[in-house]
């Protein structure tokens, strides 16, 4: 998957509403899927640019309409080596 296909496939998700989440529990998704980003990045060997651009735009709404137990999810696979497109495929159908 190229960089710009993640990028338009993360926006798709953006898109669904949110409805019922606490500001809190959006701020706590935002940072796990931030932290989340940095894990792929790291994993997919991204320059900073390109890094930022993913997190920002994968993040900034709402941590890509996730819970922060799904986001903590997709982190403690990837921490375990797993990429981040399988741990999600996992974790994000809970």
């Amino acid at each position: 998957m190229t960089t710009q296909s993640f990028i338009r496939a993360l926006a798709l998700i953006f898109s669904l509403n949110l409805s019922g989440c606490t500001d809190a529990r959006l701020e706590r998704s935002i940072a796990l899927c931030t932290e989340a980003m940095e894990i792929n990045a790291g994993q997919l060997r991204w320059n900073d640019e390109q890094k930022q651009k993913v997190i920002k735009q994968a993040c900034a709404q709402a941590g890509g309409g996730h819970t922060p137990e799904q986001w903590q999810c997709v982190i403690t696979a990837m921490k375990q080596s797993e990429s981040y497109v399988k741990a999600t495929d996992t974790c994000f159908a809970r």
